[in-house]
């Protein structure tokens, strides 16, 4: 699931080859994996397809998941720092 985006994706339907290099490949396009207690409700939003969209606003375990994983993210962080020189640079 991408966490800031609120898209779900099946990590075996990222593309062809094996399940490690699919692995990578979704988390290098920014895509964190659910743990196996979200599992259940994320197979309920796919619903048997490839990929769904969550809404990060509703009060569910999934998107309160998402929300604290983004809240607890690395690059936060670095977001916030190029976000405020951003805004310093457009008032000048």
């Amino acid at each position: 699931m991408n966490t800031d985006t609120g898209v779900l994706r099946r990590i075996v339907s990222f593309g062809g080859g094996n399940l490690g290099a699919n692995i990578a490949k979704a988390a290098a396009a920014g895509f964190t994996p659910v743990p196996k207690k979200h599992e259940a409700e994320a197979e309920k939003h796919l619903d048997g397809k490839d990929s769904a969209l969550v809404d990060l606003k509703a009060n569910s375990p999934l998107a309160n998941w998402a929300r604290e994983e983004r809240r607890h993210s690395k690059c936060r962080k670095a977001k916030t720092k190029m976000a405020k020189a951003s805004k310093r640079r457009n008032r000048a």
